[in-house]
């Protein structure tokens, strides 16, 4: 469908699967040229994303100029029943931890106006526009508020980032400190059990082994509470399964196994981008819980992250206890909220 909203750029609403897989190459380029997009809002995460949770009706906006995708604000119209309140979000939001628009650098105050006034024109389709888990950074945080629209701005949970050094002094330092240190006494133990080897997911025979040993430890985790574990629900394995093979066909998967001899002992799935290592899932045979396989696994993908020279290590939301032990730092989340009725200033 083509929207006649403004001269200078041309505008596109997408409202089939199909229509997003078309424009993939432009919308993975896009993503690529934008310094502060995270891989949750590439088309290797929400595409499968869409395929095993999408629920509702896309509503997508693309942005052109001269043929040139220069926006994509990827969101969806949802409502949970019948009486629940209609709802527009981003595309991804329930186990994405970082949600936004994409807007070619050079192109934000076009873009984000065009936004808003495609957000006013939808406003009868829905009772909420809730942007959830945005970073203070996102480019969705300065999307003009539509008129008759009023906003509203919540701080979330936040993400624990343990920030990494870039140089070989300060790297060198940084190993030193306590949690690395502690490490040392397990690594010896464990390596007089056998040979202790360090790999990464390097095909999807490979991915799709880590993955299901992944899945079956954390069931083991959860058994004992009584409950079912995140990954065990069938199209919540075939999601990652089709995110994973996607990402690492991109080159932004971190799937990390730390094995005993040719027994996997603990998985670590995470990704990167140019810029940080996302800590996604972490789980470890608890046969062997007495050698912290699960610390020694996260210690590697952080050597791995500082040898690849990213700028931090990012355990994404929840304030779990271990992530701090790292040196980790809180950096907040938004959730932004535009409802029909008058506009209040903030």
């Amino acid at each position: 469908m083509l929207l006649e909203l403004a001269a200078e750029l041309g505008t596109r609403e997408l409202r089939r699967l199909s229509e997003l897989e078309e424009i993939a190459p432009a919308w993975e380029l896009l993503w690529r040229s934008c310094p502060l997009a995270t891989p949750f809002q590439s088309p290797a995460w929400l595409l499968p994303w869409w395929r095993h949770f999408g629920s509702g009706a896309l509503r997508v906006l693309a942005l052109t100029s001269e043929e040139q995708l220069v926006g994509l604000a990827p969101f969806y119209l949802y409502q949970q029943s019948p009486a629940a309140p209609r709802q527009l979000l981003l595309l991804g939001s329930g186990n994405s931890d970082y949600l936004d628009i994409l807007v070619l650098p050079g192109y934000e105050k076009a873009c984000l106006e065009l936004v808003s006034r495609w957000i006013e024109k939808l406003d009868g389709e829905f009772d909420a526009c809730e942007m959830l888990s945005l970073s203070g950074e996102a480019v969705a945080m300065r999307i003009p508020t539509p008129l008759g629209l009023a906003e509203t701005f919540n701080e979330i949970e936040p993400c624990p980032i343990l920030h990494l050094p870039t140089t070989q002094g300060p790297a060198e330092a940084f190993f030193k400190n306590e949690c690395f240190a502690s490490l040392e006494y397990y690594r010896r133990r464990a390596a007089r059990m056998g040979e202790i080897k360090f790999g990464a997911a390097a095909d999807e025979e490979q991915m799709e082994a880590y993955l299901i040993r992944l899945a079956e430890f954390e069931q083991h985790r959860w058994d004992a509470r009584g409950v079912q574990s995140v990954m065990a629900p069938e199209r919540v394995r075939a999601f990652h399964l089709d995110v994973t093979r996607q990402l690492l066909h991109c080159g932004m998967l971190r799937l990390y196994a730390m094995q005993l001899d040719s027994r996997i002992m603990a998985v670590l799935y995470g990704f990167s981008d140019a810029r940080k290592f996302y800590y996604y899932l972490g789980s470890f045979d608890p046969e062997f819980h007495r050698l912290s396989p699960g610390k020694l696994v996260l210690a590697h993908a952080i050597h791995a992250a500082v040898s690849e020279r990213l700028s931090s290590f990012d355990f994404l939301r929840g304030a779990e206890a271990y992530k701090y032990e790292w040196g980790a730092r809180d950096t907040p989340g938004f959730r932004r909220v535009l409802r029909p009725g008058k506009e209040i200033q903030l």
